[in-house]
């Protein structure tokens, strides 16, 4: 297992929780979580999946990069030449994407999207390329919910506020 894989499960306790609040406003039962296996992660494109079937990618960025950057990130490049994220996204792997900016206490933003919404756009966000030869594709918020692809997200992302999460259309205020 890689780093990512540590981090991803580390918070996997917490972003169970958050799916089931957000199901649960919802009024779809509550879910469990199951971290996928290796082959799953690395040929599918998803990192765990909910005891009803749904297939979620999971990406833990860093705090410090939440208000620097104010996207969503899918690698495009990889350091070994490998398939990419974005190239399994392509190919119509996925189906929801949990990205969370997180410190050592948790997950304090997220946004779960519909990569099915997202996958028609796929080519029109902004490369950028890291000092170690990786490179991502980034989606702004802000086009996220142009495409219609946002299902919930802390309202730190639509209102800079962390005291509730939001539904783009409204479903709840408060938790």
């Amino acid at each position: 297992m890689n780093k990512y894989r540590d981090v991803e499960r580390k918070h996997l306790p917490q972003i169970e929780a958050i799916l089931n609040m957000v199901n649960s406003k919802k009024g779809v039962e509550a879910i469990l979580l199951n971290e996928s296996t290796e082959m799953e992660d690395t040929k599918l494109s998803f990192d765990a999946i909910t005891s009803i079937g749904t297939k979620v990618s999971i990406r833990i960025r860093k705090l410090k990069y939440f208000d620097r950057f104010k996207d969503v990130t899918i690698r495009r490049v990889s350091m070994n030449g490998g398939k990419t994220e974005l190239d399994k996204l392509k190919d119509g792997l996925g189906e929801m994407y949990f990205f969370a900016w997180a410190d050592d206490e948790g997950i304090k933003h997220f946004i779960y999207y519909s990569i099915d919404k997202l996958r028609p756009y796929l080519d029109y966000g902004t490369d950028e390329n890291n000092p170690d030869g990786t490179g991502l594709r980034c989606f702004s918020f802000k086009k996220l919910l142009s495409y219609n692809a946002v299902d919930s997200c802390t309202s730190s992302l639509y209102h800079w506020q962390m005291d509730r999460l939001v539904l783009p259309k409204g479903c709840w205020k408060h938790i």
